[in-house]
C-alpha cells in the first residue's frame, strides 16, 4: 500500500526539505513536491495533514520499557505534597489489597513533602500494620519497608539503598503473569501515546528475562526495544534470553551492557569529588577494577556500553577506565555516559578523544532544580546536564525521561532542555540551555545515532516509516509551550499504532 503525506508542516531532521512524502511497504520511498508524488503515484492513498506536523517517531535514549510496564502495577505517591496524604494513600492500598498480598508503591520523594523527610517505621506500620510494604523513591536508588516487609525478607534496616535495596525487591513478588502481559501492552500504549516509536530497557536483570520475553515471541507487540544486560551477570541474561547480542529478535535487540557506578543526586547517592553540603560525597556502587574489567570485555566483544554516572566523581572514574581500556586493546569502543549530571568540561574533551558521548537527564532541571540548590549550593546546582557546554565543543547529545522515574514524553525533555526553570520559576544555568531544534535532534536523529540504530530518527528515502503527527510544530511555538504539544497520531512502518482519543489495546 502507497500513501503519500502532505498539507502540513515536515520536519525531516536532516537537511531535506519536504513537501510531501511516499509511504510503501512500510518505508520511506520517495520525498518531493506534492504534485509531483501525486502525479508519480495516482493510486496512492492521500493523506493531507491540515497543517499539522509529521516527523520522525521519538527514538528514546535512555529508559526501562519493562521497568515502567511494572510500575503501573504499583501504586504512585507522585501527587503527595504531605505526609498525612502519603500515609492516606498507603492506607488506602493497604486495605483493597486482597489477602496478604504486597503493597508496592512508587514514586516517594520526600524532597516534595512540605516535612521534607522520610516517613518512619512507626508511620509506615501505622499506615500498613498486617501486609509487608514497600516505598520505592523516585530515583529507583532506595526505599523504605515496613515491619512486615522486613520480616518477610529478612531486612535489619528499613531503609536501603542501591545494592542492598534493588537485592531486596528483587524478592518481592511479581504480578500474575496475566498481570504482566497486561501492563507490557498498557506501557506499549502509552509510549505510543508520547510518540515514541523505538524504546529502551536499559537493564535486563536475570529477574527481567520473563518481563522482555513477550516482545520476541508475542504478535501482539510492534514497538522496537534496544536492550541492555546487567554487565554482572552478562553470561546468564544471555543465556536466558537465547539469542546473540546484535541483531533483532522479534522487537528486543541486546545493544550490548549496563553498568551502574553511582545513585543518584537527588537521593543523595551520586559520587561527587566535592562533598554535598551535608559533607557526604556518595560512593561508587561498583568497584572500579570491575569496571575496568566489565569494560574490557565489552570492548573485546564489541558489546556497547550505557554506563550510568552522576557524580563528578563517578563521570571522571568512567573517563579514567575508559581511556585505560582504550589503550590496553587499540579498540574504539561505543560507551554512553548516562545521565552525565555532573560532567565537568575538561571530561568532555577527552571523551571526544575516545568516541564517548553523553546522554542528559535534563529533566532533572524542572523536577528537583530547586532542591539541588539545597544539596549542592546555587553554582554547582546550576552546571547541572551541561547540554549547551557539551554543544558547543561539537559532542552528540541525547536528552531522556529514565522512566519509571518520569513519564515517557520527549516534549517535557525539551522542554527542560531548552528552558531549564525549575518548578519554582527559577531559571537552573541559562548558559546551558539549548535550542529546540538541537532539542528535536536529542530525541530523533542523534538518538538513533548515538544507540547506532540506523533506518529510524529521520525522514530519509529508504529509512522506515516511524513517524508521528503533532498539533503543532515545535518549531513555530513559544519554547515555553514545548510541554503544551500533543501526539495526534503514532505511524509504525507506515501503520498506525496511535490515533488520540482512539483505544486501540
Amino acid at each position: 500500500m502507497r500513501t503519500i503525506f502532505l498539507g502540513g508542516h515536515i520536519l525531516t531532521m536532516n537537511e531535506t526539505e519536504a513537501e510531501a512524502i511516499l509511504v510503501e511497504d512500510g518505508r520511506i520511498a520517495a520525498i518531493g513536491s506534492s504534485d509531483r508524488l501525486r502525479s508519480l503515484h495516482p493510486d496512492a492513498e492521500v493523506r493531507d495533514l491540515g497543517g499539522r506536523t509529521l516527523m520522525p517517531g521519538f527514538v528514546d535514549a535512555h529508559g526501562h520499557f519493562a521497568a515502567y510496564a511494572m510500575s503501573l502495577l504499583q501504586l504512585s505517591l507522585r501527587e503527595a505534597r504531605d505526609m498525612d496524604t502519603l500515609l492516606g494513600l498507603v492506607a488506602d492500598r493497604a486495605n483493597s489489597t486482597a489477602d496478604m498480598g504486597w503493597v508496592d508503591a512508587r514514586d516517594y520523594d520526600p524532597s516534595k513533602l512540605s516535612e521534607r523527610r522520610d516517613p518512619s517505621l512507626e508511620e509506615l506500620d501505622s499506615a500498613c500494620p498486617d501486609k509487608p510494604l514497600c516505598l520505592h523513591h523516585v530515583s529507583g536508588h532506595l526505599g523504605l519497608f515496613n515491619s512486615a516487609a522486613m520480616e518477610a525478607l529478612g531486612l535489619d534496616s528499613y531503609r536501603l539503598e542501591e545494592g542492598p535495596f534493588i537485592s531486596a525487591i528483587q524478592r518481592i513478588p511479581a504480578g500474575s503473569p496475566e498481570d504482566v502481559y497486561r501492563v507490557l501492552l498498557e506501557a506499549q500504549e502509552r509510549f505510543a501515546s508520547y510518540g515514541i516509536t523505538t524504546a529502551q530497557e536499559a537493564l535486563i536483570k536475570r529477574e527481567m528475562v520473563p518481563l522482555v520475553k513477550p516482545l520476541v515471541e508475542s504478535p501482539d507487540f510492534w514497538i522496537d526495544v534496544m536492550g541492555f544486560v546487567d554487565a554482572t551477570n552478562r553470561v546468564e541474561v544471555m543465556d536466558m534470553l537465547g539469542f546473540p547480542a546484535g541483531e533483532w529478535n522479534g522487537h528486543l535487540k541486546v545493544k550490548g551492557v549496563k553498568i551502574l557506578l553511582d545513585g543518584s543526586p537527588q537521593g543523595g547517592t551520586a559520587w561527587m569529588e566535592e562533598p554535598y553540603l551535608d559533607g557526604h560525597n556518595g560512593g561508587a556502587t561498583v568497584g572500579i577494577g570491575d569496571m575496568h574489567r566489565y569494560l574490557r570485555e565489552a570492548a573485546e566483544l564489541g558489546l556497547e556500553v550505557a554506563v550510568h554516572c552522576n557524580g563528578d566523581a563517578a563521570c571522571r572514574a568512567l573517563v579514567d577506565e575508559a581511556e585505560k581500556v582504550s589503550e590496553e586493546t587499540n579498540l574504539r569502543q561505543h560507551v554512553v555516559m548516562v545521565h552525565a549530571q555532573f560532567l565537568t568540561p575538561d571530561l568532555m574533551d577527552r571523551m571526544k578523544a575516545i568516541g564517548m558521548e553523553p546522554s542528559f537527564f535534563v529533566s532533572h532541571a524542572w523536577y528537583w532544580g530547586d532542591l539541588y540548590v539545597d544539596l549542592f549550593g546555587r553554582d554547582r546546582a546550576d552546571r547541572l546536564s551541561p547540554c549547551g557546554t557539551a554543544l558547543s565543543k561539537g559532542m552528540r547529545i541525547t536528552i531522556h525521561q529514565d522512566e519509571p522515574v518520569l513519564e515517557p514524553w520527549p516534549m517535557d525533555s525539551m522542554f527542560c532542555a531548552v528552558n531549564r526553570v525549575t518548578e519554582n520559576g527559577d531559571i537552573r544555568g541559562e548558559g546551558e540551555r539549548i535550542g529546540v531544534m538541537d532539542a528535536l535532534r536529542a530525541v530523533t536523529v542523534d538518538s538513533a545515532g548515538q544507540n547506532r540504530e540506523p533506518g529510524i530518527g529521520e525522514i530519509r528515502e529508504s529509512f522506515f516509516a516511524d513517524l508521528i503527527v503533532l498539533d503543532r510544530d515545535p518549531l513555530r511555538c513559544e519554547p515555553s509551550e514545548l510541554r503544551d504539544v500533543r501526539v495526534l497520531e503514532t505511524i509504525k512502518r507506515g501503520k498506525t499504532v496511535y490515533r488520540a482519543g482512539e483505544d486501540r489495546r
